[in-house]
């Protein structure tokens, strides 16, 4: 009884994994495809890895990012990447090349920008980077985009072979880390006239001496901020000031992300996606015969703890050891680990009780020490917001009965969603709320009106979805709001029926809602 309470928190947060206090996992969750599985270990003082994965029920977007110098530029990367995604993918008709290489480029600059304001105060965020491993499945098509040494693992059905015999690991990004020869002549012909470009020092092969992750691609959120912000803006006082040690006459590195794009297979059975830290301690095989060979519930899980007992019998010790060590000093032993595994079911109806996947997903938490320090906070506003939805739905359902409004319902509305409720207002008011029929179907979807001098406008489900930034950032990502201003003015103007009427072919209304 106990147990079946604990699910639904544990859907929201994850679970706390095999007594070890630094790790952390969410249950099988369902996606377009088939299940998914996240976990992550931290070993760092500050977690530096950040993950995510979104799903919709036509496509479903991985990121793993390893940041290194502080947790700073992984962060931004997990906030902003994928909006972006999303937003170039409306904009261009779908996901394509070119739109991962534009959410990219969108990225990097912000962060570069940000970088240069925070310097004065903050002048460590010239040192802080990120590695950015993506997976997205669109249309049974695999896209994958890499900078730095993450890495994404394809595991397959051997030709003329069931998956009950075995599998063959296919490696489908490209590490890049000056560790390996061909990289290291990449660089040095990218930088014919710096000597000092790649150096051995310390025992391993760095840029310029200092970056051990060292890539030949890089966002600005990859390396440290003065290698690819300094020289773009080596004249800027402000990096002249606090950015960069050590002069450079152009970018170390290109913010151009290795892609790979192909069409899923029936033998493909799933993919890896992790940072080094899992690298460091398994191979691509090992990884695949774990996943192959134990149940998909806590498989992320299973591949972390593979790594953590890895990393304790080099040095001669047992996995219950490395678990009771404390976090930065943990980092001498392992690095943060991050996992995603994603099971590629293809037509097959996804195994997490058949239910219908719908836009969602889920990030994992910035910091898991803190996430279990404040477990009790989390599931106080756990409960909170169990009650302020089931204040909502009885709202709603008393507004959609009549058709009419009252200023308490109003009142206790604008209690609920604050400023949201405003704009939503304000949006109705200006007749910004449309609702699109599809005929002979009679299925609908509503169309609002943002308040930016653009005035874009948002294909919109009240319930369940909205094109926009807010949606996906608040809503989806972060969980701060049960909905948007678009959202909540498509249902009050549908309650209310203060809408304008459009009506489309099914065929225009499909075409529509392909571009979701």
């Amino acid at each position: 009884m106990l147990r079946a309470l604990a699910r639904p928190l544990e859907r929201c947060l994850g679970s706390r994994a095999s007594g070890d206090g630094l790790l952390w996992q969410s249950e099988l969750r369902p996606h377009a495809g088939g299940d998914y599985s996240i976990a992550v270990v931290q070993a760092n003082s500050r977690l530096e890895d950040q993950s995510q994965v979104f799903t919709s029920s036509s496509a479903t977007y991985v990121g793993v990012y390893d940041g290194h110098g502080g947790p700073e530029a992984s962060r931004f990367v997990n906030r902003h990447l994928f909006p972006y995604m999303h937003k170039f993918a409306r904009e261009h008709g779908g996901l394509s090349v070119d739109v991962i290489k534009k959410a990219f480029k969108e990225t990097e600059e912000e962060f570069c920008g940000m970088v240069k304001r925070s310097l004065p105060t903050k002048p460590q965020m010239a040192t802080v980077g990120s590695c950015c491993l993506v997976g997205a499945i669109s249309n049974d098509t695999l896209y994958v985009a890499n900078l730095g040494d993450s890495r994404a693992v394809l595991g397959s059905v051997v030709s003329g072979d069931d998956s009950n015999k075995g599998a063959v690991a296919e490696r489908l990004s490209t590490d890049h880390n000056v560790a390996v020869e061909e990289v290291r002549k990449e660089v040095k012909a990218l930088n014919p006239d710096d000597s000092q470009i790649v150096i051995y020092t310390r025992g391993v092969w760095r840029i310029k001496g200092i970056i051990q992750e060292s890539v030949t691609r890089a966002p600005a959120t990859f390396l440290p901020q003065w290698i690819l912000c300094f020289s773009k803006n080596s004249r800027d006082p402000i990096f002249q000031r606090h950015g960069n040690p050590i002069p450079l006459r152009r970018p170390a590195m290109t913010a151009e992300p290795s892609i790979i794009v192909r069409k899923l297979k029936p033998q493909d059975l799933f993919l890896i996606f992790a940072s080094d830290g899992l690298w460091e301690h398994l191979s691509d095989e090992t990884a695949v015969e774990i996943v192959l060979k134990h149940p998909r519930t806590g498989i992320a899980r299973r591949l972390v703890r593979a790594a953590l007992e890895e990393a304790a019998k080099k040095r001669e010790m047992r996995y219950g050891d490395i678990k009771k060590i404390a976090k930065g000093i943990r980092r001498h032993f392992h690095d943060d680990i991050s996992v995603v595994v994603v099971y590629l079911d293809q037509k097959k109806t996804s195994s997490s009780n058949g239910k219908l996947v719908q836009q969602g997903g889920i990030t994992a938490p910035p910091d898991i020490y803190s996430l279990h320090s404040d477990e009790a906070e989390q599931r106080r506003k756990s409960k909170t917001m169990s009650v302020t939805l089931s204040v909502a739905d009885a709202v709603w359902s008393n507004i959609e009965s009549t058709g009419s409004v009252t200023e308490e319902q109003l009142s206790i509305l604008h209690l609920l969603f604050g400023k949201n409720l405003e704009k939503a207002t304000r949006i109705i008011d200006k007749r910004g709320v449309k609702k699109i029929s599809g005929l002979p179907s009679g299925r609908s979807i509503f169309q609002v009106v943002g308040e930016s001098q653009k005035r874009e406008e948002y294909l919109c489900f009240p319930g369940d979805y909205c094109g926009c930034y807010s949606f996906f950032y608040d809503v989806v990502s972060r969980g701060e709001h049960q909905c948007c201003k678009h959202q909540l003015a498509a249902r009050l103007a549908s309650s209310l029926g203060t809408y304008s009427e459009i009506e489309v072919s099914d065929d225009h209304l499909a075409l529509m809602l392909s571009k979701i």
